[in-house]
């Protein structure tokens, strides 16, 4: 997947004179210049994005979201979730993915999610006991997702899909 994030345009300003003046304010009390740098990126909210240019969204419909730009993205109001789906506000269409798994604890021969380790060890050892687990990477039978797994909508992977050895829009370049 290849997206473009577009940023609300006066936040991106605010954030522009936020950094300088905290970098500036660093350099003033004897601070070298890469420690004031790293200081007004802390000190600095992001700027808030406004929505994702869809570039493409990869060759196959899966797609994995890690959990942490999920929740900046729903803290931005770019992404949203509602129940099993999870939507990106996008450009030219928002992009509609169905949530096939959720972060979290699950057993690996059925499926069944749970809330913490304790959870799932004991779901595991009380059903399965000592069965082989079906997942050679998770050979006690459970194991833990940092991500969501989803799916997006058939007709929009085939309107937005990356053909395999084409080079991304990013990546063209242009001759002298």
């Amino acid at each position: 997947m290849l997206l473009k994030l577009i940023y609300d345009a006066d936040d991106l300003a605010r954030y522009h004179d936020e950094r300088i003046s905290a970098i500036a304010t660093a350099s003033d009390k004897g601070t070298t210049l890469a420690d004031a740098l790293t200081l007004g990126e802390k000190l600095t909210r992001p700027p808030g994005i406004k929505y994702a240019e869809v570039r493409h969204t990869g060759v196959r419909a899966a797609q994995n979201f890690s959990t942490r730009l999920v929740a900046q993205g729903v803290a931005d109001g770019w992404i949203t979730i509602d129940g099993d789906t999870l939507t990106l506000r996008a450009d030219p269409e928002d992009l509609v993915y169905t949530i096939v798994a959720r972060p979290g604890f699950y057993c690996c021969h059925d499926g069944k999610a749970f809330a913490d380790r304790d959870g799932a060890l004991l779901y595991t050892q009380t059903y399965f006991g000592a069965e082989e687990s079906p997942d050679q990477n998770h050979p006690h039978g459970w194991g833990r997702r940092n991500h969501y797994e989803c799916v997006l909508d058939a007709r929009q992977h085939a309107k937005f899909r990356a053909v395999p050895g084409a080079l991304a829009p990013s990546m063209h370049h242009v001759k002298d």
